[in-house]
């Protein structure tokens, strides 16, 4: 059912895109598929477990929001999502990590969920630390 979704959804005329998906169980935490692929790749490659090296990209943002929410924070919890975010907390080891957010611009205060929504880094990353290790980080890595 994954490989159908990616295949409806990203058509041979779409190269040089790609998509993987992780389905996971939310009760269990279980890996119920994983797939990866699309036009742009190499015969055989699987983007969801031969991309080793990659960043998490986006990812992260609404497994942050998920956790924060299951730690009794509120979508309308507002958080800081300026550019030129330096964290000093980073959960997959690079310390000091800096980042930027993707538009110029884009972050500024704002509530949790309109930060996920607008797929803003630094707000993200700003607020992982108060969820704590190793919550955030048993996904991320």
């Amino acid at each position: 059912m994954a490989t159908l979704a990616i295949a409806s959804t990203i058509k041979p005329s779409f190269a040089p895109f790609t998509a993987a998906m992780a389905v996971m169980d939310p009760k269990s935490g279980a890996v119920r598929a994983v797939v990866g692929g699309g036009p742009g790749l190499a015969q055989g490659f699987n983007l969801a477990t031969d991309g080793g090296g990659r960043k998490v990209g986006s990812t992260f943002k609404p497994i942050t929001l998920a956790t924060a929410i299951e730690k009794h924070y509120s979508p309308k919890d507002t958080v800081d999502g300026s550019d030129n975010c330096d964290i000093k907390y980073a959960p997959w080891g690079t310390v000091p990590y800096i980042a930027n957010n993707s538009s110029e611009g884009s972050g500024g205060f704002a509530d949790l969920y309109s930060q996920t929504k607008n797929s803003v880094n630094c707000s993200s990353l700003r607020f992982m630390p108060s969820l704590g290790d190793p919550d955030v980080r048993g996904v991320l890595i």
